[in-house]
């Protein structure tokens, strides 16, 4: 509910923006624009009366960007009879970037780790309350990573969280009215529609997020080119002619505007997807896709995945350096200590800049962080900790998750301009990365200025002569037998191994 609620201003307002891009020609502004955002004055400077009317709006915009969303389905069957029409929103629907995400709300971490970790912060809290003046520089940037809020008397935070629920109930009761109240849904066609297929995949729950978003608009993609809904009248013919028109679309530049990977991997694994759910609900008796391939030639490597030792030194020197005062808190912290827990543990960037205050904490003696579901969308959807190398805790990380009561320490979820599971915060900080990565001289594009870190944690763990279970285990790789799922790689096997890594001399 607060994701949308501004509070740069001396009155709250709500503000949120019309995503994807593609929906604001279906959502228009009074003077009969596109409108790229709504932005309401709230009309009030107390918080808890502004997070209620928020919510109202959060409502009220759900229900406009569904129906500018069957708007613009209907639009693209239509656009499909004009070769036009149809090249361009081609064009526009294949140039959209693909998102990962999901953005967690999560309110509570297991009792145990909330006992084991809540005295070593309430110390700290003791700590940093003494007057600003009697606070050392790094004391007193620690306490502005801090809420205000966390300083205030025990009764006044019980009465701020009984608020708080009470709040989210009511907004949830209104959400219902709402809905309730909301334009009957279209009448369900008799045939077997792909989207209606497509949408059974979808809630079933083996996809992630940002695969729905992007395989929906692959099948919208596939119903402009047919023209039609039905998959009982797709063919062999067309699904291997929409292969042939994938391919064979081009830029303006004449280059491809998609690759044959991109059409294996994407587009004709989601027409199968589809197809397949047609074939097990018996509304089709085959799934015409079955045989059809796309041909994918190898690609050259001119050098390792690896970052090279001076890409490191590079990264690493860089992050610190005195930030620049643009940067929010949140990005600040990303760039100082994301590229550094990626090199000790060969870990996916995007489960760091998940990470919470709650997933750090200490583990039989050991400082550790969990990475978990819990936290956003992972490939693995399992949670495991690994221990933070003392190079790490030395640097003071165990202290700046520390700082923060709970949620994300990379990015703010109030800073949040519309963002969806399809399209989380993380991922953005993670592109963020890598965009300031490529900016300071790390830009060979035979390298990945993100998961090139995961490939040189492999090589100096097999160089280290770490255990071949911690290797896999450390930046949770899947186990190669089965005999290795059995038992548990504890925090303190992992820690002894993890220490066999060289220190990044800076």
């Amino acid at each position: 509910m607060a994701i949308y609620l501004d509070d740069n201003r001396r009155n709250f307002a709500f503000r949120r923006a019309v995503t994807p891009e593609d929906l604001r020609p279906f959502i228009l502004t009074a003077t009969g624009k596109p409108r790229t955002e709504w932005r309401y004055s709230l009309k009030t400077t107390n918080r808890r009366e502004a997070l209620e009317r928020c919510h109202v709006w959060e409502v009220k915009t759900d229900l406009a960007i569904r129906k500018a969303e069957a708007a613009r389905d209907a639009w693209l069957i239509a656009s499909a009879k004009s070769p036009k029409q149809k090249e361009r929103e081609r064009r526009q629907w294949d140039a959209e970037r693909e998102a990962d995400e999901l953005q967690s709300h999560e309110a509570f971490t297991e009792d145990a780790e909330f006992e084991e970790r809540e005295p070593i912060r309430q110390a700290l809290i003791a700590k940093l309350g003494r007057p600003r003046s009697q606070l050392s520089p790094a004391e007193a940037a620690m306490r502005d990573l801090m809420d205000d809020a966390e300083f205030d008397a025990p009764d006044v935070k019980a009465a701020r969280a009984k608020k708080i629920v009470e709040d989210w109930k009511a907004g949830e009761a209104e959400a219902s009215e709402w809905f309730a109240a909301a334009s009957g849904q279209p009448t369900k066609p008799t045939y077997p529609s792909l989207l209606a297929l497509f949408d059974r995949y979808a809630a079933g729950g083996t996809a992630k997020p940002p695969t729905i978003k992007a395989w929906r608009r692959m099948i919208v993609h596939l119903k402009a080119f047919l023209g039609h809904d039905n998959a009982a009248l797709l063919t062999r013919a067309d699904a291997s002619g929409w292969m042939d028109a994938l391919r064979d679309e081009k830029k303006d530049d004449g280059t491809p505007v998609r690759g044959p990977k991109t059409i294996r991997e994407g587009y004709l694994t989601a027409l199968k997807t589809v197809l397949d759910e047609g074939v097990s609900t018996g509304s089709l008796t085959e799934n015409v896709a079955r045989g059809i391939k796309v041909r994918v030639p190898k690609r050259q490597r001119l050098r390792s995945p690896n970052l090279t030792k001076d890409e490191v030194l590079t990264i690493l020197r860089a992050t610190l350096e005195p930030q620049s005062l643009r940067l929010t808190p949140e990005h600040a912290l990303a760039r100082r200590w994301v590229p550094w827990i990626c090199a000790y543990t060969g870990a996916r960037v995007n489960e760091i800049t998940q990470l919470r205050a709650e997933d750090v904490a200490m583990r039989d003696g050991i400082w550790a962080f969990q990475i978990t579901p819990a936290a956003g969308s992972q490939k693995s959807d399992k949670a495991w900790w690994v221990p933070l190398h003392s190079h790490l805790v030395e640097q003071g990380f165990p202290e700046v998750a520390m700082a923060k009561v709970r949620g994300p320490l990379f990015y703010n979820p109030a800073r949040s301009r519309g963002g969806s599971e399809a399209n989380p915060q993380r991922k953005k900080v993670g592109e963020y990365l890598a965009t300031w990565v490529r900016s300071i001289g790390v830009d060979d594009p035979d390298v990945q200025p993100n998961h090139g870190w995961r490939h040189l944690f492999k090589t100096r763990a097999r160089d280290a002569g770490l255990d071949p279970e911690a290797r896999e285990a450390i930046p949770g790789h899947a186990n190669k037998t089965d005999g290795q799922s059995y038992g548990e790689k504890s925090v303190t096997f992992l820690s002894l191994e993890i220490e066999k890594l060289p220190r990044f001399e800076v």
